[in-house]
């Protein structure tokens, strides 16, 4: 008995006790519902880092985006500031080059009074030269032959009524044409250009209509361009738009390049021709309002350049 009770003792000395394998941590996410029914959700640990990132992944280019816009729209306003203030510039300009050009017409209306007044106390001058040897004339057949005197005052007395009618009909010429001078110009044309495309046989005829008048804001009407390879053979003359002629103008107005400007615009008229365009040397434009009323009439001498064809298409 004795020697079985030291058996054991060495065998519990002998003995350690096995140590627990040790396991991993795990987090799991259980569900309860109402009923009772439980769901598990393992590895939650990692589903939850991993959400983590993937919010501050996206959180990141948020932020990264939203600065990229706000740098692309601070640029996009100071482009817009910068176009506004060319505009406005431009306008500036436009105001500015209006003034000159009035400035311009208006210098040249003075010269031409001017030059109207020189021609009328020209005129003046050479008439008075003639009336004043007719005077010592009519003075020596006096002296000279009674009967004569008698035959001259009777023509006189007949030729004196028409002598003062033309007097008062151009008295009255006189005064029209400085109520129609002293009437404000409405419109006025420049950049008048001609060109000829041979491959199309075609003439375009360009020219910049503007306003004159500052007391009206738009003027609206019909415009038409006479082709002249003389001044006087009216039945070689050539109307665009097409349109009868009597005295030289367009009789039916509506058939006219309807415009309307608030301060300028270009004109463009085209001719289709069979024979060469060399034979045109001048132009008359003419500006009709919407009342049917002749606003300008202009003739000038052109010269035709030959460009290349331009296609309309």
């Amino acid at each position: 008995m004795k020697r079985l009770t030291e058996n054991w003792a060495k065998d519990l000395i002998g003995f350690t006790l096995p140590k627990p394998k040790k396991r991993t941590s795990r987090w799991t996410l259980l569900l309860a519902g109402d009923r009772g029914k439980v769901i598990s959700i393992r590895r939650f640990k990692g589903v939850a880092i991993t959400s983590a990132l993937a919010i501050f992944v996206v959180a990141a280019f948020a932020i990264g985006f939203y600065f990229l816009y706000d740098r692309e729209t601070d640029e996009n306003k100071r482009l817009q500031d910068a176009l506004e203030a060319s505009r406005q510039k431009a306008t500036v300009l436009l105001d500015e080059k209006e003034r000159l050009m009035v400035r311009l017409v208006l210098a040249e209306s003075k010269i031409k009074i001017g030059q109207d007044k020189h021609k009328e106390k020209t005129i003046e001058t050479t008439s008075g030269l003639p009336q004043s040897k007719s005077i010592s004339a009519t003075a020596k057949s006096e002296t000279a032959d009674p009967k004569k005197v008698a035959e001259t005052s009777i023509k006189l007395s007949d030729e004196k009524p028409a002598s003062v009618s033309k007097v008062a009909a151009s008295a009255s010429d006189t005064s029209t044409k400085s109520m129609r001078d002293s009437e404000p110009q409405v419109v006025d044309l420049e950049n008048l250009i001609v060109l000829n495309e041979p491959g199309n046989r075609r003439l375009r005829i360009e020219f910049k209509l503007k306003k004159t008048d500052t007391r009206i804001e738009t003027v609206s009407g019909y415009a038409f361009l006479i082709l002249k390879p003389d001044k006087d053979e009216q039945k070689q003359w050539f109307t665009i738009p097409s349109a009868p002629l009597i005295s030289g103008k367009p009789s039916q107005v509506h058939r006219g390049q309807y415009f309307s400007i608030a301060r300028f615009k270009s004109i463009q008229f085209e001719y289709k021709y069979s024979l060469g365009p060399d034979r045109f040397q001048y132009v008359t434009i003419f500006i009709y309002g919407t009342d049917e009323k002749l606003l300008m009439e202009k003739e000038l001498p052109i010269k035709i350049q030959d460009v290349p064809a331009v296609s309309t298409g």
